[in-house]
């Protein structure tokens, strides 16, 4: 059976240990009449099992670490490129089992998304080197008049005597070998052993949070350990991790923030765009050439889904011998739009304005630019409907009938 009170005192998520240290959430069992309630709240965030096994000396240097976080104001938040993961994997290569490291960074994809990537891999087997130091000329100075036969003595001989063949200025980069294995299939990932993220935000410090799996109130994501930690080595941490980029990530996530675009700039901008896609369209229908073709498809890049009415929705199964569905891939409507056998000879689209209603659905209205418009067709099929172009990260995301929005 689930213990409630276990279960609330546990802090589950990484998110959720955020918005504890942040203060954006406390620990339901702290005193609401207690003073000093932020100290406490952090202090509760720290494996007590591991403070307690040397109170005297630990739990000072806990209560600094706090100090810090409290008088600088410190947030963590999960966008951040002060924070990164660790995950300990074990593998196999060439039959063999073998464990290391791959580190893990956030990283913006368009506006306000995210994702993790791969920044850095960490183990014996990614480190390139010589069995020995030498200073073995590989490559005679006279090979170009043998035409470089030697060349085939890279794979003939020891294999870790390959950097020796290389310029001394050139560097060997871990990750560029970690693909190159797994992309040949080499090496393969068994699973995941462990897992830590450590966070570089506190002035002087870092410190690093691991999931503690056990039946106490004092579980889930806690404060593992925490090390003084001055400018100079963070920043060479961070160089580390980017590969020389930090500080160029900075000044673009600043320069993105500062030309961050208005409501009404964000809704023109979406207006237009809505115009020229139909525009394009239409053109394709008359002359059905590959280059608008390729505008579309940039346009909306091919990855959503398309409803305009009903009746194209049966068209396009009567065409592709298929049953109906409610929607269809874009790159499936432009197909039968340049076939000898669409009856759409025209489409345009009139009265574009951005499209707010206080009862469309939430999950349309957040995150997308909508925008509505008269949409009609001309041949044998034709069509006038009200529909709502979804607008996001620069791209047509969709289109539906202004009736399903709500």
């Amino acid at each position: 059976m689930l213990n409630s009170d276990l279960y609330r005192g546990r802090v589950k998520l990484v998110s959720e240990f955020m918005k504890r240290f942040n203060g954006e959430e406390k620990n339901p069992y702290i005193d609401p009449t207690a003073t000093e309630i932020d100290k406490i709240n952090l202090c509760r965030l720290f494996d007590a099992d591991f403070i307690l096994k040397n109170r005297a000396d630990i739990e000072p240097k806990a209560f600094q670490f706090v100090d810090s976080v409290l008088n600088n104001n410190v947030k963590i938040n999960y966008e951040d490129p002060d924070w990164f993961a660790k995950a300990s994997c074990v593998a196999t290569f060439k039959g063999k089992e073998i464990t290391f490291d791959i580190y893990l960074t956030v990283e913006q994809r368009g506006k306000d998304m995210y994702k993790w990537v791969i920044s850095d891999v960490k183990g014996e087997i990614f480190n390139l080197k010589p069995s020995r130091e030498s200073e073995k000329i590989m490559l005679l100075p006279n090979e170009h008049e043998s035409n470089f036969m030697r060349l085939n003595s890279i794979t003939s001989e020891k294999d870790d005597y390959i950097t020796l063949y290389s310029s001394r200025t050139s560097s060997v980069d871990r990750l560029t070998v970690f693909n190159t294995l797994i992309y040949y299939g080499y090496l393969n990932i068994e699973y995941v052993l462990d897992i830590e993220y450590t966070f570089l935000q506190v002035p002087g410090y870092a410190f690093t949070i691991k999931e503690f799996e056990r039946e106490s109130t004092n579980s889930g994501w806690l404060i593992e350990s925490w090390q003084q930690m001055d400018v100079n080595e963070k920043n060479f941490l961070r160089e580390e991790l980017y590969h020389g980029r930090y500080k160029e990530l900075l000044t673009k996530d600043t320069t993105k923030q500062e030309q961050k675009p208005t409501k009404s700039e964000r809704n023109n901008e979406a207006c237009s765009m809505t115009i020229t896609f139909v525009s394009l369209i239409d053109n394709y229908v008359a002359n059905k050439d590959k280059a608008t073709l390729d505008s579309i498809n940039k346009a909306a890049k091919g990855r959503y889904t398309f409803i305009i009415a009903d009746e194209i929705t049966n068209q396009l199964a009567k065409f592709f011998n298929s049953k109906a569905k409610k929607s269809y891939k874009l790159d499936t409507f432009m197909n039968w739009l340049g076939s000898a056998k669409s009856p759409i000879t025209s489409i345009s689209i009139d009265n574009v304005k951005p499209f707010e209603h206080e009862f469309v659905r939430p999950e349309y209205s957040k995150g997308y630019t909508l925008i509505s418009g008269d949409l009609s067709t001309d041949g044998d099929l034709q069509i006038n409907e009200q529909v709502v172009f979804f607008i996001y990260e620069n791209q047509i995301a969709g289109i539906k009938l202004i009736s399903d929005c709500f």
